[in-house]
């Protein structure tokens, strides 16, 4: 939290930290929330630009997390809406450099889930969250991909904790129909 509020105070080393420390992740969220990594480099760029303006403006330094994912997730609605498409998980991410997939065949390699087909698991399933409603989508990826609470979600996105159990419960339902397991899997 020292970081954090070093970087409020407009130390641009801790700033630089707080976008080492949390590149990575906000790159595969806004990843797994568009497909595309070229555009994911680009969003990421402009939510830590966005971060560093906001700043001064972070009223509770604990809470930087949530406040961080916030901005990255209106960065990815504003594209949205700029654009007036949804982006998907294209034909494209079957490939090497695709993050899931490299998870999967990561943990294929270290004998977790029995081999090769953790690694087309893995492709299963994003392509599943892909295509999930973006408010669902987003719901799914900040808890189980990004580990935030349902308190940190809620904040990230300004909705209720209770819409984000709704979102998560549908979410989750619809990906047992997408990936064929039904209601009792």
């Amino acid at each position: 939290m020292d970081v954090v509020v070093r970087a409020r105070r407009g130390d641009r080393e801790a700033a630089g930290d707080l976008v080492s420390a949390f590149y990575g992740r906000i790159f595969a969220f806004i990843y797994r929330s568009t497909g595309s990594a070229g555009l994911a480099q680009d969003l990421t760029q402009e939510t830590f630009l966005r971060m560093w303006q906001g700043l001064p403006t972070l009223a509770e330094p604990g809470r930087f997390r949530p406040w961080l994912y916030r901005i990255a997730c209106n960065v990815v609605k504003d594209h949205h809406r700029a654009w007036e498409t949804r982006h998907v998980f294209p034909a494209e991410m079957r490939g090497t450099d695709e993050p899931a997939a490299r998870e999967g065949k990561e943990q294929a390699a270290r004998g977790a889930g029995g081999g090769p087909a953790t690694a087309d698991r893995a492709i299963e399933v994003a392509e599943a969250v892909s295509r999930l409603p973006p408010e669902q989508r987003v719901v799914l990826v900040l808890r189980f991909y990004e580990g935030l609470s349902l308190g940190e979600v809620a904040r990230a996105l300004g909705i209720p904790v209770g819409t984000v159990k709704s979102r998560l419960h549908y979410a989750i339902r619809s990906l047992r129909g997408l990936l064929g397991e039904g209601e009792g899997a």
